[in-house]
């Protein structure tokens, strides 16, 4: 409460923003997400905002350690003047007084101002799923850990080209399920929505609810997390393969990561899922695609990466 009333940080500059939210770090922070993303919450000016600390995949090496924060709309069916919201970030170096030391692969010391805050990058190893099964024609890519706190497994399927992402249940699940029926599970927390692949012991993401995307908050889905620690350490030779298989228009056009070449950001919206505003969506997709022959013909249907916003939901774009 007492940072709500905290009336002299300056939301304008990002530096003495970044001074506000690191001093208040813990000594040692664990990076749980894919995306190399430290999520954060604070408060400031009667306000709430998010923001991120991000040791990115292609410029942490070189010292370089970025902030992002923004104004947050805590209501996902409101929509937001985003010409009104508050905002900034920056990026920083050694001439911000910025000193970046890796450690090792997974750790990396971060100092600003005289102090230090030690940064674990999570690091849940390669191996493949032990209690879902994957088909002779699907070869498994790497671990996803997405900021709603869902860990997944990235595979690919040779047979229709398709990636896709199944829940990694060989640990803890920080969601439970409601079965809506026609083989849907829908997270009580997350929303996320999951085809309950029960032949194989399997649940695939086949849905993210739209009003969680719009609102890019942490329930948006797992479009951006994906396995960069693991490609960049040489565990995935073949991830650039996967993509140009997947988006096969956009061969040639990325890095190793999925990030564009040519562009200052942006990256490969790697989303193979429905964007969906109402359940029975996700109910009449289950029915149509278990028609369509084989097993993996029946999966290449049900993760179709689908956004299309419905007429009475475009209020919530805010533009």
């Amino acid at each position: 409460m007492d940072d709500l009333a905290n009336p002299d940080l300056d939301m304008t500059d990002a530096k003495e923003v970044f001074r506000y939210v690191f001093a208040r770090l813990n000594d040692e922070e664990t990076i749980y997400q894919s995306e190399n993303n430290l999520y954060l919450r604070f408060a400031a000016n009667g306000k709430v905002f998010g923001g991120i600390i991000t040791l990115a995949i292609l410029t942490r090496d070189e010292g370089v350690i970025s902030l992002s924060y923004i104004e947050r709309n805590e209501n996902p069916n409101i929509g937001e003047d985003r010409n009104k919201v508050i905002g900034g970030g920056a990026s920083f170096t050694a001439k911000d007084g910025m000193i970046v030391k890796k450690v090792d692969d997974w750790t990396y010391k971060v100092t600003f101002e005289g102090r230090s805050v030690l940064f674990h990058l999570y690091h849940l190893g390669m191996q493949p799923p032990q209690k879902a099964k994957l088909l002779p024609v699907e070869e498994y890519v790497g671990p996803v850990f997405d900021e709603a706190g869902i860990e997944m497994y990235l595979v690919f399927n040779r047979e229709v080209s398709r990636l896709y992402l199944i829940l990694n249940e060989d640990l803890y699940v920080r969601d439970t399920f409601t079965d809506i029926g026609d083989n849907v599970l829908i997270g009580q927390r997350t929303s996320f929505a999951f085809y309950d692949d029960t032949e194989n012991n399997r649940k695939i993401l086949i849905g993210v609810r739209g009003e969680n995307t719009i609102q890019n908050n942490w329930y948006d889905g797992p479009h951006d997390q994906m396995p960069d620690n693991y490609v960049h350490l040489g565990y995935i030779p073949k991830y650039l393969e996967y993509l140009e298989s997947n988006y096969p228009s956009l061969k040639g056009q990325m890095d190793k990561y999925g990030h564009f070449l040519g562009r200052e950001s942006g990256r490969i919206a790697v989303a193979p899922y429905n964007v969906y505003f109402e359940e029975q969506e996700l109910k009449d997709i289950s029915k149509a695609c278990k028609t369509q022959g084989s097993k993996s013909k029946v999966y290449d249907c049900l993760t179709l990466q689908i956004y299309d916003i419905p007429d009475d939901k475009q209020y919530l774009l805010g533009y």
